[in-house]
C-alpha cells in the first residue's frame, strides 16, 4: 500500500521564493512556527571517482556540532523505482565512512561541499501535517560554484502535490530532475553528455499498480533530465529523446488505462499533450534541415533551394523558440509535478474509477500484448494493396505494440520476444518512410512562397527514398504476421 505521506524536491530560483508567500496552499503555513538551522553537506570520493562511477554518494552531513554519513543512491536505474523529485535511496548509514563502506579502491577524499541555511515551517491540523523546507545555499568544488535553492514539501499527498503545482505556476518551481548529489558531482567532475535513455525494466514480482509506477518514474526523469539541454538548443538528441519518451508515456497510460484511470492520470495526459504539441514541430523540422534539406547539396548552387532551405532554418529556430517558451512556462513546470505526482502517490489506487486487477503483472501483459498483436494483424496477410492513408495507422497501431513488447520484453525473456520486437521495428521503420514523405510533403506546404523549382526538388528526393518502400514494407509485414506471439 502507498504510504500516506509524500516528500517532493522542488528547484527554483532564490529570487522567487518570496513568491511562494501569495501561494494560496501554501498560505496555512503562514503563522506556523519556522525553525532555522545551518548546514553542511561534503561528498566523498576517490581520486578516480570509483563512486560516482557506481552510481553512489558518499555524503557526510553537519548541523551544528552533530556529524551522520550516509551512503546514498546517485542516480536511478532502469530496474528501480524512484520518481523525480522524491528522496534518494539511501543504503547505508554510520558515525563516519568506515562505516557505510570498506572496499573502495583508493582513500575517500572531499570533493564538493554544499553550505546552506535550512528553514522548516510545519503546521499541523486539517488533513494531516505539512511542512515545507526552504534550503538555500552554494555548492563548491575547486574550480566551479554553484547557487542552489531548493524546496521540499512533505506531506499528505493531495496537500503536497497541491501545493507544489501552486508553486510551478505562481513562482516557477520546477521538480528536482535530480538528487542534490549528482548535481554536486556534475559540478565537481562534468561529465559527457548522457547516453540515450534505457527503457525501464519490469520485473514479474511487480504488481499492475507498480509496473505503470515505476514506467511514469523512468521516463518523466528522462523528460526532466533532458529538458535542459533541449531548451538550451544541444544539438537535435535532446529533442528526439524527450519525444520518444513523451510518446512512450501516452502510450503506457493507453496500455494501463481501465487500471490506473482517474482523475489525475487525464490531468497528466493533457499536459502530455501539451508537451507533445511543441514537440512535434521541433523535431520535425530538425529532420528536414539535417536530413531532408541536407541530401540537397547537389542542387546548393541553385535560388530556388537555397532560398527553401533559409527558410526552413527559419522555421525550425521558430519552432524551437516555442519548445524552450513552452520548457519555461509554468504548464512544463506542472507536468513534471503531475508525472511525479502520479509515480509517488498512486493515485487511482483510491479511485473508484480504477479498475482491480488480481492478476500477476505477466498474465496482464501476456492479454494487452495479444489484444494490440491482434488489432496489427487485422489489416490481414497481405497489405500491398492498402492505400498510403491506410498504411499510417497501421504505422501507429505497430508502434503502439512495439512500446508495449518493450515495456513488458524482461517478463518473457528469450529470443523469442526479442525477434518480435526487432521485426515490429524493422515494419515500423518501413512504413516510417512512407510516413516522413507526408510530414515532408506537409512542411513545404508550410513555407510560405517555396518556389515551385525547389519543392519539385524535394519531391523527387521524397519519391527516391520511397522507391521500393512497397515491397519491403511487404516484406517486413510478412516477417511479424509469421512471428508467433512469445507470451504463450
Amino acid at each position: 500500500m502507498v504510504e500516506a505521506i509524500i516528500e517532493l524536491a522542488l528547484d527554483l530560483d532564490a529570487a522567487a521564493v518570496p513568491g511562494l508567500r501569495g501561494v494560496a496552499e501554501l498560505a496555512r503555513l503562514k503563522g506556523a512556527r519556522t525553525r532555522t538551522v545551518t548546514v553542511a553537506t561534503i561528498w566523498h570520493d576517490t581520486p578516480e571517482g570509483a563512486a560516482a562511477s557506481e552510481g553512489v554518494a558518499v555524503e557526510e552531513h553537519r548541523t551544528g556540532h552533530a556529524v551522520a554519513w550516509r551512503l546514498t543512491r546517485m542516480r536511478a536505474t532502469a530496474d528501480t523505482t524512484w520518481p523525480p523529485g522524491t528522496p534518494c535511496g539511501i543504503l547505508a548509514r554510520g558515525a563516519d565512512a568506515a562505516a557505510l563502506r570498506d572496499d573502495w579502491p583508493g582513500p575517500l577524499l572531499p570533493v564538493v561541499a554544499f553550505d546552506a541555511t535550512s528553514r522548516t515551517t510545519r503546521l499541523a491540523g486539517g488533513d494531516g501535517a505539512l511542512s515545507m523546507t526552504i534550503e538555500q545555499g552554494i555548492l563548491r568544488a575547486v574550480a566551479a560554484e554553484m547557487v542552489v535553492c531548493r524546496v521540499v514539501l512533505r506531506g499528505p499527498p493531495a496537500a503536497v502535490l497541491a501545493g507544489a503545482e501552486a508553486a510551478a505556476r505562481a513562482a516557477g518551481a520546477r521538480v528536482a530532475a535530480g538528487c542534490l548529489a549528482a548535481r554536486a558531482m556534475q559540478l565537481a567532475r562534468p561529465s559527457p553528455a548522457a547516453r540515450r535513455p534505457e527503457p525501464p525494466l519490469l520485473t514479474s514480482s511487480m504488481t499492475v499498480s507498480e509496473a505503470f509506477a515505476h514506467v511514469v518514474a523512468h521516463l518523466a526523469g528522462t523528460l526532466l533530465a533532458l529538458a535542459p539541454a533541449a531548451a538550451a538548443r544541444d544539438g537535435t538528441e535532446p529533442v528526439h529523446q524527450m519525444r520518444v519518451a513523451m510518446r512512450r508515456l501516452r502510450s503506457a497510460m493507453s496500455l494501463f488505462k481501465g487500471v490506473v484511470e482517474c482523475g489525475e492520470t487525464s490531468a497528466a495526459r493533457a499536459a502530455l499533450r501539451e508537451l507533445g504539441a511543441v514537440l512535434g514541430p521541433a523535431r520535425d523540422w530538425d529532420v528536414f534541415t539535417e536530413e531532408t534539406a541536407a541530401r540537397l547539396d547537389g542542387f546548393a548552387g541553385n535560388h530556388a533551394v537555397r532560398r527553401l532551405r533559409h527558410a526552413a532554418v527559419r522555421r525550425r529556430m521558430a519552432s524551437y523558440a516555442a519548445l524552450g517558451a513552452y520548457l519555461a512556462s509554468a504548464g512544463f513546470g506542472v507536468l513534471g509535478v503531475r508525472l511525479a505526482g502520479l509515480a509517488a502517490a498512486r493515485p487511482w489506487e483510491a479511485s473508484a474509477e480504477a479498475g482491480v486487477v488480481p492478476v500477476e503483472l505477466p498474465v496482464f501483459a501476456a492479454h494487452r500484448l495479444s489484444r494490440l498483436r491482434r488489432r496489427l494483424l487485422a489489416a490481414g496477410e497481405h497489405i500491398g494493396h492498402l492505400p498510403a492513408d491506410e498504411l499510417h495507422p497501421l504505422r501507429i497501431r505497430a508502434k503502439r505494440l512495439r512500446y508495449a513488447a518493450e515495456f513488458f520484453t524482461p517478463l518473457f525473456p528469450g529470443k523469442p520476444m526479442l525477434r518480435l520486437t526487432r521485426r515490429i521495428s524493422a515494419l515500423q521503420a518501413e512504413l516510417g518512410v512512407l510516413n516522413d514523405g507526408a510530414v515532408t510533403a506537409k512542411l513545404v506546404g508550410e513555407l510560405a512562397r517555396a518556389p515551385g523549382y525547389a519543392a519539385g526538388v524535394v519531391a523527387g528526393d521524397v519519391a527516391a527514398r520511397a522507391g521500393d518502400a512497397r515491397a519491403r514494407i511487404k516484406a517486413a509485414w510478412r516477417k511479424v504476421h509469421h512471428t508467433a506471439p512469445a507470451w504463450t
